[in-house]
């Protein structure tokens, strides 16, 4: 992957109903697109074009580069190192979103399942998928993409409970969605897929086949630790939905909007 840009972005303010705290994850802020990619602007650029369209404002954390959900740490075997980052992060959070007015999203599900362990802490933490197929999507006028996609549902998408959340937008997105049969957890691991290449290769052994075969021309998913071990083992490019979804919708007419927000 090319490295993610760097950038500074002001906080925005506005109505509850219409203001998210968005944190992205350190490996989306450290990890861009893959070199040659057509798209090559990091992930965090392209969820505040989508929440943009939608009408949200955005609180944006991605300037505080030591913001981290604890996750590393914790599977690294350092539970207190673990705890005291999710601590720092939480009270961030807080802050931002005013204990709890304004929806919290995060873009990548293992940091998004790390961030909603913490039960007591108030507020409404979601995974990006969840919060885009239920706030965003309604309010977004959308031309399927014609050619088949391939998507790949993460560990943590489904123990959060939000795989056919994720299946059900990326279906609203695409006419010809592929998931490739027996392919659960694909290996990587966090970063095992850097240091232990074996597992990903052993996990994602029948992928390129089946996504070949359906003539899938990208892969969609929620994690870049999953989606670099997905691309290197498919020949697609496999990216995070956003990708998908800000290349395919435009903001609804006021009228549209109006009875989109009516429902919601």
């Amino acid at each position: 992957p090319t490295p993610a840009r760097p950038r500074h972005v002001p906080t925005q303010s506005g109505p509850a109903g219409d203001t998210v705290v968005y944190l992205s994850s350190c490996g989306c802020r450290t990890l861009g697109p893959a070199a040659g990619e057509p798209d090559p602007r990091p992930v965090s650029e392209v969820m505040r074009s989508v929440l943009a369209k939608a009408g949200f404002h955005v609180i944006d954390l991605n300037q505080y580069d030591e913001l981290c959900c604890g996750l590393p740490f914790r599977s690294k075997g350092f539970p207190e190192q673990a705890d005291a980052k999710r601590t720092q992060v939480m009270e961030r959070l807080k802050s931002a979103s005013r204990n709890g007015d304004f929806t919290v999203i995060c873009d990548t599900s293992p940091c998004s399942q790390e961030l909603k362990a913490a039960q007591d802490s108030g507020l409404d933490i979601q995974d990006s998928v969840q919060f885009l197929y239920e706030r965003v999507l309604p309010r977004l006028r959308v031309t399927p993409e014609e050619t088949p996609v391939a998507l790949h549902l993460t560990c943590s998408t489904r123990r959060m409970g939000t795989a056919d959340t994720f299946e059900k937008l990326v279906r609203a997105l695409a006419r010809h969605v592929v998931i490739p049969e027996d392919i659960t957890c694909c290996g990587f691991a966090g970063d095992k897929g850097f240091t232990t290449p074996e597992l990903n290769a052993s996990a994602l052994e029948t992928l390129e086949a089946q996504v070949q075969s359906a003539g899938c021309v990208e892969g969609l998913s929620n994690s870049r630790g999953c989606e670099i071990g997905l691309s290197n083992h498919s020949g697609l490019p496999y990216h995070h939905v956003v990708y998908l979804m800000d290349r395919v919708s435009q903001p609804k007419t006021h009228e549209e909007s109006d009875h989109a927000h009516a429902h919601q």
